[in-house]
């Protein structure tokens, strides 16, 4: 967004830390505002054409730990946040929604309007915004929803639960991938880089083309087993692959990008092969690391662990007085 020339205000609650966005902190044109999602005050959209709506417990596993948590700022904060924008005068709308809503496909290449089938409190709570937003659409005010597949490559601030992400980083821990529940299973891919450039584009979009519109957003579907296997081609040295026959995780859905492609002109450049290449050089140069905080669900678990000691220890509100 600030390459393009845009002026950026990000909002978050920053569970991460904010060490990801050093380079930005000094930039006239960009804001940041901590602030948790289910209180944004209206103010915050004074001014602001378009409002990328990125805000969740993510992924699915991370859904679960507290789906009480995981529906009030997946599903109620957004539509919260939707109505604000439209009330102060926001131009366009954008969803990040999940291909997870499709759950288990019936079929292969499912389209937009397929049967959809959420499995998981997070695929739940995301079909539950698109609802909510979706309605709030109108003439002078732009809703578009994009159903993203499972993004993979390196980032400023790394996930290695993401499946490509997670099979590249136990084959340079471990020398090993493990792959669950048999890899049968179908899941949607997409680099972070190209994935990043889609908010852009349906900026730049006629209105009519993409308001009240849904587009599923990805490069290429591949079955966990062959994912296993592409990427251990591409890392030096010995790897084992592991298949493990069984797995609680049941999500196995094959998605078509078609309309993205043909509406928006959206053709992902990066490939599986593109981004397991450039996660394991970092790793080896130390560019990125293993740690608690990679891991989404081990990081939600370890701050809810902290915030029942500091209740427990503190007193007044405080740890020493």
């Amino acid at each position: 967004m600030l390459t393009s020339g845009y002026h950026v205000v990000a909002v978050d609650r920053m569970y991460f830390g904010d060490q990801s966005l050093d380079e930005h902190l000094g930039n006239p044109k960009f804001e940041l505002h901590r602030i948790d999602s289910r209180s944004i005050p209206e103010k915050i959209f004074e001014g602001i054409f378009a409002v990328c709506d990125l805000v969740a417990i993510s992924n699915d596993p991370s859904g679960d730990i507290n789906p009480e948590l995981t529906n009030e700022i997946n599903h109620l904060s957004r539509v919260r946040t939707a109505k604000l924008a439209k009330e102060s005068g926001v131009e366009r709308y954008i969803l990040w929604s999940s291909c997870s809503v499709y759950g288990t496909g019936e079929s292969q290449n499912l389209t937009e309007q397929s049967e959809l089938n959420p499995l998981t409190v997070y695929a739940k709570a995301s079909l539950a915004a698109e609802i909510g937003v979706d309605a709030l659409a109108s003439e002078s005010f732009c809703v578009t929803i994009l159903r993203n597949g499972t993004v993979f490559g390196l980032s400023k601030r790394m996930r290695f639960d993401l499946v490509v992400n997670l099979m590249v980083s136990t084959a340079f821990e471990q020398r090993k991938i493990v792959v669950m529940g048999g890899g049968e299973q179908w899941r949607p891919l997409v680099h972070l880089h190209d994935i990043s450039l889609v908010a852009i584009n349906i900026m730049q979009q006629p209105r009519d083309i993409v308001n009240r519109q849904v587009f599923n957003i990805g490069k290429e579907n591949v079955q966990i087993k062959s994912l296993a296997y592409r990427i251990r081609r591409v890392i030096d040295g010995p790897i084992e692959v592991q298949i493990v026959p069984d797995d609680s995780d049941k999500r196995d859905y094959h998605i078509s990008f078609s309309k993205a492609s043909s509406v928006l002109q959206f053709k992902p450049k990066n490939s599986i092969e593109d981004g397991a290449i450039e996660i394991y050089e970092a790793l080896i140069k130390g560019d990125c690391t293993l740690n608690e905080s990679t891991s989404t669900v081990k990081w939600y678990k370890r701050l809810a662990e902290a915030e029942e000691l500091y209740k427990k220890l503190s007193i007044d509100g405080s740890m020493f007085k």
